[in-house]
């Protein structure tokens, strides 16, 4: 190839990767999505600005019409925000009986090489009966589409036998995954009533986490910001508890319920949210901001982490594991705490230690093990980043941590064999 040949190569390489990559988020970027982002009426250049600089970098609108979402994905991609899209004509498809699927192949037209396109919305809490149908929309979308995501989010395991379709709510998240094949999970849980923590919620991370790593699919949690029914008003320790109780877990992308203020009705009277009805950012947003602040400076490690095991010290929630022999950490003490281990590159290896107690702090004494010769904390930005060693000839190798009220804490361990 002679040199001007191969400089106009060049250039369409470098063309093509530039548009690929700007269907994706930005490089090793944690996901966090705003679900119910700004109204119809209200949504502009401004709202999406104001929601990047909280710290989200996806969004979820649920307008369900095709001019309203073009207008919002113009207004996303200045922001450098990506919209999780929701389409009516998704769901006037029939699957039964519809053989080419024409709707569907418009949807992909319309939205597919916008640089602000996430991915599909399909159906939020679906019960079993609807597994096949979502299948075959999931299928369809992701072979037609496979540079972006079709979303769709499961039930809790609170959720009662007749909207899940079963009593058996782990038959329920294997069938999801047995059936609809998704290339990213995501599941609701809201632990914390105005009566205390629901029993089940580490249950239902166990649950979700075991099925999403024997497929090695991503999942994703929730923590709630919208104050309504039996649910409290979110504060911080509140909201760093289900999020860092979920990452510990394994979670690769982290919403929050919700945004804006929703529309309250006979049933339900929501709270403010992250905005209130008129679309002014209230005090939790600026909780949420500072929250996703901490998460995103460790975000980028945690894509790269597979979690290997989680365990809790005393006492231990309901079909969850206790610290067992040969584990980094031998015993814990003082404080109830959960102890998430993952490997990443390099066979590096790495413990989320998250203070189970969301209404205060904790200063548990963690005993690792004599294999362990060194901590050393992954920064939050915030506070200096915790470092202890040990020489190989100390007979006890423990550390008194301190952490906030729902806090959790990134460790990479050092030590021999692993």
């Amino acid at each position: 190839m002679n040199r001007s040949c191969s400089k106009y190569g060049l250039g369409i390489i470098i063309i093509l990767f530039t548009l690929s990559c700007r269907d994706k988020l930005p490089q090793q970027e944690l996901p966090i999505l705003a679900w119910y982002g700004p109204g119809r009426k209200l949504s502009s250049l401004a709202t999406f600005q104001q929601m990047r600089k909280a710290g989200f970098n996806i969004c979820y609108v649920p307008y369900f019409n095709r001019d309203l979402n073009l207008k919002a994905l113009a207004w996303a991609d200045s922001a450098h925000i990506k919209l999780l899209l929701a389409d009516k004509r998704i769901n006037a498809v029939d699957v039964n009986h519809d053989s080419t699927f024409a709707a569907l192949d418009s949807i992909i037209k319309d939205y597919s090489g916008h640089p602000a396109f996430w991915g599909y919305f399909l159906k939020d809490e679906p019960g079993k009966k609807e597994f096949q149908k979502l299948a075959r929309l999931n299928e369809y979308l992701s072979r037609k589409d496979s540079l972006h995501q079709v979303y769709i989010n499961l039930f809790p395991i609170y959720a009662t036998p007749v909207k899940l379709d079963t009593n058996d709510y782990a038959g329920y998240v294997q069938d999801f995954f047995e059936t609809v094949h998704p290339r990213i999970a995501s599941f609701d849980h809201y632990p914390i009533l105005d009566s205390g923590l629901r029993l089940r919620f580490f249950e239902n991370l166990e649950i979700i986490r075991r099925a999403a790593l024997k497929d090695t699919v991503p999942f994703w949690a929730f923590a709630l910001t919208t104050q309504h029914g039996q649910y409290v008003k979110a504060v911080l320790p509140h909201l760093r508890f289900e999020v860092y109780s979920a990452l510990a877990y394994g979670a690769k992308g982290i919403q929050y319920f919700t945004y804006a203020t929703p529309r309250s009705n006979r049933k339900i009277k929501f709270g403010e949210a992250l905005l209130d009805a008129s679309s002014q950012t209230t005090a939790t947003y600026h909780l949420v901001a500072k929250l996703n602040n901490e998460i995103r400076a460790i975000g980028p490690l945690l894509l790269d982490l597979t979690s290997t095991g989680v365990y809790h010290s005393d006492p231990v929630p309901q079909n969850c594991r206790p610290l067992v022999p040969h584990l980094p950490i031998n015993k814990i003490e003082g404080q109830s705490i959960l102890a998430g281990f993952f490997r990443g590159k390099k066979n590096k290896k790495y413990v989320f230690l998250v203070n189970k107690n969301y209404n205060t702090g904790a200063l548990p004494g963690i005993y690792f093990s004599q294999k362990i010769n060194k901590i050393v904390e992954v920064s939050q930005n915030h506070d200096k980043p915790l470092i202890v060693k040990w020489k190989n000839s100390d007979s006890l190798k423990k550390c008194d941590i301190l952490f906030k009220a729902g806090e959790g804490r990134l460790f990479r361990i050092y030590g021999k064999n692993l």
